[in-house]
């Protein structure tokens, strides 16, 4: 749609929340008079630089008022900074002051990524009268379980990450411009955020030197609070689908950490929601890490214009079709299949034609390294002896080769293959392609010497030149193989049956190619070490390493459950 309409930008414009908290938004609208439909973004990273990937003023000239509101506590807004639980009332609070604008025609939808998806999340749960949809990108369906920490228990090191984040981007704020040590605070909180290996490591985890207490308290909260607990419950929107009843966009990249939850927000909310909602569920899922916009590389894989979409575009005409009435048809879902650099789109998540297929670990006791005897196949195992390894929390399996950092997309696996901490099972070469498309799972049976311990599982595309190109990978930590809300201690050498996770995909196995499965106990930095001791976490440090065991025989047949698509 070309622009046509001339714009005003209004800066630090106030509303008074419920509980008389002053918020403050920029809003760019038509200077000709009139009533328009709003485009809501809320923020924590500031509202002055955070819309531009809108372009706030062309996407005015579009015949739309766009507001872009800091949350409590952060930049122009007053209020204590405790992310996210003021943000269901206050999300109803911005939403119906928009509604009631002279500039607005009382229909509003809101728009963000990551924290500033999650907030749309919880503007729909609290149900306000005026929001027509929302469009939540690659966000997490639990703050507590899906952010802080992973859906299977791990402490997510870019936790500390973002709060050192948050403190650089309002240091006045955060810290307190009329603290007597103000820069050395904020020095100390700035170089920490260039040496972040270095804090990555540093023990015990509840400590974070460059970020004292009374700086960012919500952040130590957080630790204090490890389980799945009623600290976590008015974040956790997992709980509350049944309360949203509008349509919704979402959106994520096959790379990127909330892909898992971004589908248990599509799923749940298809499942449970109001029969408004139910009908008027859509998903993308694209071959990118996290972020917005959307770039084309991830790690050392670079899709090209092919793997792009535009997200600003996208959005503006979910809008056109829910604020404007456009008569638009917009798949339920539309996604790009790895191996053949494709989109598509297709009526349902799963795919109605799946083949759930369990791919067996199979071997001879010796799977340790690429270089090991582990087999994956589709035969199940008979008398086989199991595999086992030496978890050292002194010497975690790496998270990214060679480098002391969370991966931001995929890499290559090969030298991580070769630890023997790592179990490796490879089918031979396939003979034709095959398409795997969907959500996956793996059941291990496994057994530790710990009271604790983690286990990771990764699904790799092995290509005929030996590129081990990382698709898809989950995790559990094993005192929450019941609940997440409640801790379990393992019996040492006592056998376990565990369901694990993985994020979904959708990629083609080309003929000549072999399908891949590593087990591990760490993936550090991108989750903490677990120190198989079950003390309490954060609090420890230094660990026992510990013997790990993973069967794999006729009655405990550990295996990867695939869904494969006929073609």
């Amino acid at each position: 749609m070309p622009e046509q309409f001339s714009v005003t930008v209004d800066k630090d414009v106030p509303m008074r929340t419920r509980d008389g908290t002053i918020l403050r938004s920029d809003v760019y609208r038509p200077v000709q008079s009139g009533r328009y439909p709003v485009l809501l973004g809320r923020t924590q990273y500031g509202k002055d630089s955070w819309g531009q990937w809108i372009a706030p003023l062309r996407t005015a000239a579009l015949g739309y008022a766009v507001v872009i509101n800091d949350m409590r506590g952060q930049s122009a807004s007053e209020g204590e900074f405790d992310p996210f639980v003021y943000d269901v009332e206050d999300s109803y609070d911005v939403v119906e002051w928009c509604a009631e604008q002279p500039w607005s025609d009382g229909k509003v939808g809101m728009f963000g990524s990551s924290s500033c998806g999650f907030v749309q999340l919880q503007a729909a749960i609290s149900q306000p009268p005026h929001l027509v949809a929302i469009a939540p990108k690659q966000t997490w369906s639990s703050f507590g379980r899906g952010c802080v920490y992973d859906p299977g228990g791990a402490y997510s090191m870019y936790t500390q990450q973002w709060a050192l984040l948050q403190t650089n981007i309002d240091p006045r704020g955060r810290i307190g411009a009329d603290r007597p040590d103000f820069a050395d605070v904020q020095q100390a909180a700035s170089r920490a955020m260039w040496e972040l290996g270095r804090w990555h490591q540093h023990l015990p985890v509840k400590e974070l030197p460059p970020l004292p207490q009374d700086v960012a308290p919500y952040y130590f909260r957080w630790l204090e609070h490890p389980d799945e607990d009623e600290f976590w419950a008015k974040r956790n929107i997992a709980a509350q689908y049944d309360k949203i009843d509008i349509p919704a966009l979402h959106l994520v990249g096959w790379f990127d950490r909330f892909c898992v939850s971004t589908q248990r927000n599509y799923l749940g909310i298809l499942q449970r929601g109001g029969p408004n909602a139910r009908r008027n569920q859509h998903i993308v899922f694209g071959p990118w890490p996290h972020g917005v916009p959307v770039v084309v590389e991830s790690g050392d894989q670079h899709f090209g214009p092919k793997g792009s979409v535009d997200v600003r575009g996208l959005m503006i005409r979910w809008y056109d079709l829910w604020l404007k009435g456009a008569d638009l048809d917009v798949p339920p879902v539309r996604l790009y299949t790895l191996g053949e650099d494709r989109w598509r789109d297709e009526q349902e998540w799963p795919l109605a034609r799946t083949q759930w297929t369990s791919f067996y670990l199979r071997g001879q006791g010796k799977a340790n390294s690429l270089y090991g005897d582990g087999l994956l196949s589709p035969e199940a195992p008979g008398a086989e002896p199991p595999d086992s390894y030496l978890y050292d929390p002194a010497d975690p399996t790496p998270a990214v080769p060679g480098k002391l950092e969370r991966p931001r997309g995929t890499v290559d696996q090969t030298p991580i293959e070769q630890r023997p901490d790592v179990l490796v099972y490879t089918t031979p070469p396939l003979e034709r392609d095959l398409e795997v498309t969907g959500p996956i799972t793996a059941r291990l049976w496994a057994a530790t010497s710990g009271r604790d311990t983690d286990w990771m599982v990764k699904l790799v595309d092995l290509y005929p030149n030996g590129y081990a190109f990382r698709l898809s990978a989950g995790m559990i930590r094993a005192r929450y193989r019941l609940s997440q809300a409640r801790q379990e201690l393992l019996e040492p050498g006592q056998v376990y049956e565990y369901e694990i996770e993985l994020g979904p995909t959708s990629n083609l196995f080309r003929a000549g190619h072999r399908i891949r499965v590593e087990i591990a106990s760490a993936s550090f930095p991108e989750f903490d070490r677990n120190f198989n001791t079950g003390g309490r976490f954060g609090e420890e440090t230094a660990g026992v390493a510990a013997t790990q065991l993973i069967f794999h025989d006729q009655s405990r047949p550990s295996h990867l459950v695939l869904p494969v698509i006929p073609r």
